[in-house]
């Protein structure tokens, strides 16, 4: 039998995997913020290295691992969610927006990084 789409019961085994998955796919979407960030500055101060690489291999890694973290938080669904309610139970806003939005935020912020790395040396 499948366990794809049985949800996760609070306090459970499958609930600690589920946060330990979550924090996970959080730290690998942070490093790749960072890592694109590094990138998109040498592309912006146009550097011909970073890191021993060409700027826009570092950035397309990193921006790879951050968005790739997000769309498999998105695909894991409740099995990478921080907070595990019970059936029938409704998320706070705060547990929606760290079981749903977080990695998607980790995005956003990596655009924001972009764009304030562009104004500065524009």
């Amino acid at each position: 039998m499948s366990t794809d789409h049985v949800p996760v019961a609070p306090g459970s085994a499958a609930a600690e995997r589920s946060r330990l998955v979550a924090i996970a796919v959080a730290v690998v979407g942070l490093v790749g913020m960072f890592v694109a960030l590094l990138g998109w500055t040498g592309i912006a101060q146009g550097v011909d290295s970073t890191v021993g690489a060409p700027p826009w291999v570092i950035f397309v890694i990193g921006a790879v691992i951050v968005v790739g973290a997000a769309v498999f938080d998105l695909a894991a669904g409740s099995r990478s969610d921080v907070y595990v309610v019970a059936p029938g139970q409704q998320l706070t806003a705060l547990q929606f927006v760290l079981n749903k939005l977080a990695p998607w935020i980790i995005v956003a912020l990596t655009v924001v990084g972009m764009i304030a790395i562009w104004l500065r040396h524009r």
